[in-house]
């Protein structure tokens, strides 16, 4: 897989994300990875909210997080472009720079009706090509 349009985004944690052993909660790193994502995409395809559905999310826990290792940096990159669905890879890691999980993540893009559309050229060679920003 070629990696496509990437965008790095810092994200600071909260206190409401800890669990009973201070560690962040294992859901909120969902959250984490998909407000890096909806960014990436916002930036890539110039639109504050692209609609899309998630099909299928593999995420690995690699290392615990606490709030001593906030902000947290998630980079979010295109891997793969299909017809109606792109495949993204997300990595997160401390502000200490331990990586703390990986994702990879099968998103579908959807029209108006909420039902399945292809990807318009415009979308794919946004996806390809789009200029990487920090955020």
């Amino acid at each position: 897989m070629t990696p496509h349009f990437g965008l790095t985004s810092t994200i600071p944690l909260r206190w409401r994300d800890l669990d009973a052993q201070q560690h962040v909660f294992h859901g909120v790193h969902v959250t984490l990875f998909d407000q890096a994502r909806g960014r990436m995409l916002a930036s890539a395809l110039r639109t504050p909210d692209p609609v899309y559905a998630i099909a299928r999310l593999d995420l690995e826990y690699l290392h615990q997080l606490g709030l001593d290792d906030s902000p947290v940096s998630v980079t979010s990159t295109v891997v793969t472009i299909g017809t109606t669905s792109i495949t993204t890879q997300e990595r997160m890691t401390s502000r200490h720079g331990t990586e703390i999980a990986c994702a990879t993540t099968v998103l579908v893009w959807l029209d108006e009706t909420m039902s399945k559309r292809a990807l318009t050229s415009g979308e794919r060679v946004a996806l390809r090509t789009a200029p990487a920003e920090a955020s």
